[in-house]
This record gives C-alpha cells, structure tokens and sequence, in this order.
C-alpha cells in the first residue's frame, strides 16, 4: 500500500492478511504523498513481482467536501489509475463500503476499521486475480 497515513488507521492489516493469506506491505508515512514518484514506484514493484492495488479509503462530512472540491476524483483518482494501470478499488462504488463515517471525517473507527477490512477483502481478491 502506497498513499498517505490514512492507511494506518482505516485498515486491519490482520484482517487482510486471514483474507488474502499475506500480509499487504505498507509504505505510507505521516504526511507523506507519493503521487510525484507514483507511476515510476509501481512499474519498479511490478518489475520486481509485487501488485498493485489502490484503494481509495472511506472520508466523510467537511474534510469529504474539502478533498471533493480541491483534489476532484477525476483529476486525481482517475489520473493515478490511468497512469499507473493499476486497479483500483473507490470505497463509494460499493455500496458494501460506501456506509462509514469517521468520527473526525477522515479515519475509521478501531472496529469500524476491522468491519471495513473484511468487507474490502473480496474486492482486493478480485482485483489481485486471486
């Protein structure tokens, strides 16, 4: 997982590893955005044998309209997954995903995150080919 420290505290990294049998490796830091090294860091993952899945994490009320209006999936999304043909999983395309809320807009709940793990797992699985 590459991204910013969202990762950190909306997924279960337990939980993803019963799901899909390996323990996802996570290369997000605090503050970090790896977006000007993006396509270059996935070909290199890729050319080493590692997938690639992007998920786009669950954000909710004022911090979902600030990043909705300033960073539009469309200009940024969208241009991550066509620039680095990777798949990606966008938590509002399933309804399954689509229904939390973060107490402070931006991160899960402890069980809300473990909630959101199991349910994102068959699409990860789906989007690995596994």
């Amino acid at each position: 997982m590459i991204g910013d420290s969202r990762g950190w505290f909306d997924l279960d990294l337990d939980e993803l590893q019963k799901g899909l049998g390996k323990r996802p490796i996570q290369l997000a830091m605090g503050g970090g955005c790896a977006y000007p090294v993006l396509a270059a860091a996935v070909q290199k993952l890729r050319s080493r044998g590692g997938k690639i899945v992007f998920v786009r994490l669950p954000h909710s009320g004022g911090l979902k309209a600030l990043e909705d209006r300033e960073t539009p999936r469309a200009a940024v999304w969208d241009r991550v997954i066509k620039d680095t043909a990777a798949p990606g999983i966008y938590y509002e395309d399933f309804p399954e995903l689509a229904g939390f809320n973060g107490p402070e807009w931006s991160h899960l709940s402890a069980g809300d995150s473990v909630e959101f793990s199991k349910r994102l797992i068959p699409h990860l699985r789906a989007a690995l080919q596994m």
